[in-house]
């Protein structure tokens, strides 16, 4: 495990496939938890119960890897930071009036641009940080393409041209426009906070 090795400093990236459809290949039989209906919303068709639970499952199982990653964390290292987000989110019957599982760049909602941001602070770094601070970050309207500064930040490291005003761990950080749509069509993009107000930003459960 590299966790073993003697360098002194380290930066891993574990990326997982997480919940992508076809969601019901996403964790083992063992993690497969959800059969009825009774915690999804009344508007799910009878047709969509199989894909919204194995959904669930998906994510019961995600989760247990992102927990698993953190225990061996807890074990293995004094000093550390994880930082977890999904690449995007997907619709999975968030709303009764767009009965729709998946993505689609060409049709934005909010649960396609929701998606989780964990991050977990060991006690050694806890110790010599303001994690106090951090706290009244979390509502920061933040976008994933701007990770880049926010981990230079939270690893203390600099370069030229790096923002700090773009690092959500950062005291001086300056929401921007977040630009939504499909990508090969620059024209095509549309603001994310003006299309969908605060209220409606919220969905049921990040996806992703």
């Amino acid at each position: 495990m590299v966790l073993n090795d003697k360098a002194p400093r380290k930066f891993i990236i574990i990326h997982l496939l997480g919940t992508h459809r076809a969601y019901h290949y996403r964790y083992p039989e063992t993690f497969k938890k959800f059969h009825t209906r009774e915690h999804m919303p009344a508007w799910v068709p009878d047709g969509g119960v199989d894909e919204y639970n194995s959904y669930d499952d998906a994510v019961l199982y995600n989760d247990y890897v992102v927990s698993s990653l953190i225990k061996i964390l807890k074990k293995k290292t004094m000093n550390s930071t994880l930082v977890y987000f999904s690449d995007h989110g997907e619709e999975v019957y968030d709303s009764a009036e767009n009965l729709f599982t998946g993505r689609n760049e060409a049709s934005p909602t909010p649960a396609m641009y929701t998606v989780p941001f964990i991050t977990w602070f060991s006690p050694s770094w806890k110790l010599h940080n303001n994690v106090q601070s951090l706290k009244s970050y979390e509502d920061r309207p933040y976008l994933n393409s701007d990770f880049i500064y926010s981990w230079a930040d939270l690893a203390g490291v600099t370069f030229k041209s790096n923002y700090l005003t773009r690092s959500i761990f950062n005291p001086t950080f300056k929401p921007r426009e977040r630009f939504i749509g499909d990508p090969a069509r620059p024209k095509s993009l549309v603001n994310f906070d003006r299309l969908f107000p605060k209220e409606q930003q919220k969905v049921q459960q990040p996806k992703g």
